[in-house]
């Protein structure tokens, strides 16, 4: 069926295309016949022409015009012509001939004032105006009866020594195009003077010529409006484009050199230097990120406390790290993200819920960003680099191959703590950096909040093992007609035993479509030891998925087969090894006792603030795609307690902040795809920083004091998740009473 559907699609583009074709040729014909009634009606002109004497034919043409256009109109025929000066009309010849022309027809021409403009502006090294051509209009301007009409040489730019990079490439499209429009208006302005000599000799215009003065004139109003630089657009288009993080790092850096800024400035000022430098050397387009910036900001600083007092240390560039650093640096903040990745190489899709694609919308993702035929997703590199291009825009520093290890009290000559951050190379080098508020934002397993005391209860449930495998796509027919599934057994047994009669046993099976067609399915046990995925059955269970003991090659043949009972053309191969299939375990999940604490130095009383977000306060069940859902909550949680009470950099009332942030905490730990209807608000689109926007128990709340006196014995609880084991979970405390 889906053969028969191919060919048919492929006729009816064929009878399209034919259909155009056809089409363009009967236009051909069309032109050509008006071309020669043109040179027809030329010829005849011009044997008319003939006959009389050039004093004669002045005199008539003058005869009905005012005295001053009779003058220069005579003064123009006693001149001698040369071959010259009727083939090309330099800027002098123009403005005397739109002095001369008389109003005609009702219309008054007045572009004087506007063509003196556009000539200036085309004299100054650097910018290229912008204007609509007379063809878009639907009028072909009149060529010249001694020669095609004159251009003048467009402003050209030197090429940089970077030709054939992506900055090169924006730059010179960009430069192609104003130098096409520049053209376009230097024909109008050729036209707009040989319809003045033909009403010198006429004394009038039919309706063809007074429409094209007028699109004259709108061309040099447009073109008044629309210079910019070219340098600046193509660099901060090229920074815009970046596939990469160290790409985009690169040409930012470009960018600000660009604009005449040092490298080295970063932090709050550097938006607002940013701005000041760039804004009006670049084009409409490219001048909505910063008008999104603008918005969003007064949004937020008219609700939320400005953090301009704090310095802050994220740990891990994630999507939910980077998603924290872009909120505290809206509110002001000196925001620094350590990462121990030197690139974003993570290719998982993300499932996305309605709430996350319209958080994604507000900070500048376009709909060709966020993906999906059945299920909104997008890919997790994709993601990080959507949110790293704002994160740079607003100052945020982004600091690769380093770790955060340690949190060490303020030093001699310090009223701040200190973070210890270690590179990753083989010298290990160390430096400090001082802060009040530290994230840890390092995933599920965070050594680092593990090291600050944070307490984790582990979540066992029945051995699960999970596949990932990511196949290119090259993007065929076949391919993009693909449709997107997510089948449990329980939804679909007639699938599911049509799998096991291949040898394939799943619980699970979700397919996306993005850069890569990604497949992701929970197997059995049993299965991959009768597949020879598995060589042996191992106990405990952690060895069993040990390197010795996996089948790389059959790992490969086992993902083939499902993905070809999809229909994956078997010309889409495995990406290569260490990013096409992988294979893992998530039988444990670990979820945080607490999510905040407050250091505070007894000897100068300085305070810092520990928030953990993302994967590293709750580890998500995995088959349910809750990690970024979940995470982008914790990040406005926490971010929401901070500039609630510690804004300035001390908490006046340490133990509240820290209950306010487990009670926001709780409400996520239950948050699934099956309870959200009972713990978020249906209005995705009011959501905003505050938990009452998001969270229906705050909502409630909303009109309370909710002072610590009011929860002084309110016990807050650890809540299990509705899957897992139990017993495992109940070994640690499940309860602890806080009285402030």
């Amino acid at each position: 069926a889906k053969e028969k559907e191919d060919k048919k699609r492929e006729k009816e583009e064929q009878k399209e295309k034919e259909k155009e074709e056809k089409k363009e040729k009967e236009r051909q014909k069309k032109l050509e016949k008006e071309k020669e009634k043109e040179e027809k009606a030329k010829a005849k002109e011009e044997a008319k022409e003939k006959g009389k004497s050039p004093t004669d034919s002045a005199r008539t043409s003058t005869a009905s015009l005012s005295p001053t256009a009779t003058a220069a109109a005579s003064a123009a025929v006693a001149a001698p012509a040369t071959p010259a000066a009727t083939t090309t009309t330099p800027p002098a010849a123009t403005e005397s001939a739109v002095k001369m022309r008389p109003k005609i027809g009702g219309v008054t021409p007045g572009i004087q004032d506007r063509m003196s403009k556009f000539q200036t502006q085309q004299q100054q090294p650097g910018k290229i105006i912008r204007q609509p051509s007379l063809r878009n209009k639907g009028v072909t301007p009149p060529s010249s009866p001694t020669g095609p009409a004159s251009t003048p040489s467009a402003v050209r730019f030197q090429v940089p020594e970077n030709e054939g990079s992506p900055s090169w490439l924006a730059e010179t499209r960009t430069q192609l195009r104003k130098e096409r429009a520049s053209r376009r208006v230097a024909n109008a302005v050729q036209s707009d003077s040989l319809l003045s000599a033909a009403a010198m000799k006429t004394g009038e215009l039919d309706e063809s010529a007074v429409a094209r003065i007028e699109v004259v004139h709108s061309a040099i109003r447009y073109a008044d409006t629309m210079s910019f630089d070219v340098k600046v657009s193509g660099a901060f288009q090229a920074f815009m484009d970046a596939t990469d993080l160290p790409e985009q790092q690169k040409f930012f850096d470009e960018f600000m050199a660009t604009c005449n800024l040092q490298p080295t400035l970063c932090g709050p000022a550097l938006y607002p230097a940013l701005k000041a430098a760039a804004l009006n050397k670049l084009n409409f387009k490219l001048r909505k990120m910063f008008t999104l910036i603008d918005n969003r900001r007064a949004e937020l600083l008219q609700k939320a406390t400005s953090c301009a007092a704090l310095k802050v240390i994220i740990a891990g560039g994630g999507p939910v790290g980077l998603r924290t650093a872009i909120e505290m640096a809206l509110l002001g903040a000196d925001v620094v993200v350590i990462e121990r990745r030197p690139r974003f190489t993570r290719h998982n899709i993300l499932h996305l819920w309605d709430w996350i694609c319209t958080d994604l919308l507000r900070l500048g993702a376009t709909g060709a960003e966020i993906l999906g035929k059945s299920f909104f997703h997008v890919g997790t590199k994709n993601l990080q680099l959507l949110l790293s291009r704002l994160a740079l825009l607003l100052g945020v520093q982004i600091k690769t191959l380093r770790s955060v290890t340690g949190l060490h009290k303020p030093t001699e000559g310090s009223a701040m703590w200190q973070v210890e951050v270690q590179t990753t190379d083989e010298a290990k080098t160390k430096t400090m950096h001082e802060c009040n508020v530290v994230f840890c934002a390092g995933g599920a397993n965070d050594a680092f909040a593990r090291s600050l005391g944070f307490e984790s209860v582990v979540m066992a449930t029945s051995s699960a093992m999970g596949i990932v495998a990511h196949f290119e796509n090259n993007r065929t027919t076949v391919e993009r007609g693909m449709d997107e599934f997510s089948w449990a057994r329980q939804y679909n047994q007639k699938l599911f035993t049509s799998l096991n009669n291949l040898g394939v046993d799943l619980e699970n099976v979700v397919y996306y479509q993005g850069d890569s067609h990604y497949y992701v399915m929970t197997p059995k046990r049993e299965s991959l030891l009768k597949f020879g995925v598995l060589r042996k059955d191992l106990r405990p269970p952690e060895n069993i998925l040990s390197k010795e003991n996996i089948d790389r090659a059959k790992l490969s043949d086992y993902a083939r087969v499902v993905a070809s009972f999809f229909n994956l053309p078997e010309t889409s191969n495995l990406l290569p090894e260490g990013q096409g299939v992988m294979l893992f375990d998530f039988s444990t999940r670990n979820a945080n006792a607490s999510s905040c604490k407050v250091m505070v130095d007894n000897e100068t009383g300085a305070q810092a603030a520990v928030m953990v977000v993302g994967d590293s306060v709750l580890e998500p069940f995995w088959p349910e795609g809750l990690g970024i859902n979940r995470g982008f909550h914790t990040a406005l949680d926490a971010v929401w307690t901070l500039q609630r009470y510690f804004s300035s950099g001390a908490a006046s009332d340490v133990k509240e902040m820290e209950l306010v942030r487990d009670e926001l905490f709780t409400c996520i730990k239950s948050l699934s795809a099956f309870t959200k209807g009972n713990i978020v608000l249906d209005d995705v689109k009011a959501y905003d920083l505050h938990p009452s926007t998001r969270y229906k128990q705050w909502r409630e709340r909303k009109g309370n004091n909710n002072n610590a006196a009011s929860r002084a014995q309110k016990t807050t609880s650890v809540v299990a998740p509705i899957t897992g084991n139990r017993k495992a979970f109940s070994a640690a405390p499940t309860t602890t009473t806080t009285t402030v």
